[in-house]
């Protein structure tokens, strides 16, 4: 997903395969790249497909208290 917003700012949003606590909620989660990955992520093939194969044990979730958000639409 790529964004222009009008104030000139840029995103994308790179998803991967879910893992681990991830897979119950969805079948895609972000791909979580560190600022000194990007050119890596860009320009080398080999090194784009170790960082899609990297398990993201840390990742946590918890259970809203306050019942969650709002779906967000694309459209």
């Amino acid at each position: 997903m790529y964004h222009k917003d009008p104030e000139g700012g840029h995103f994308n949003i790179l998803t991967r395969e879910a893992e681990g606590c991830m897979t119950e909620i969805h079948h895609r989660m972000p791909l979580i790249l560190h600022r000194e990955e990007m050119e890596s992520w860009l320009f080398s093939i080999t090194e784009a497909e170790k960082l899609l194969d990297r398990h993201f044990t840390e990742l946590q979730r918890q259970k809203s208290e306050t019942g969650g958000y709002r779906q967000m639409s694309l459209f």
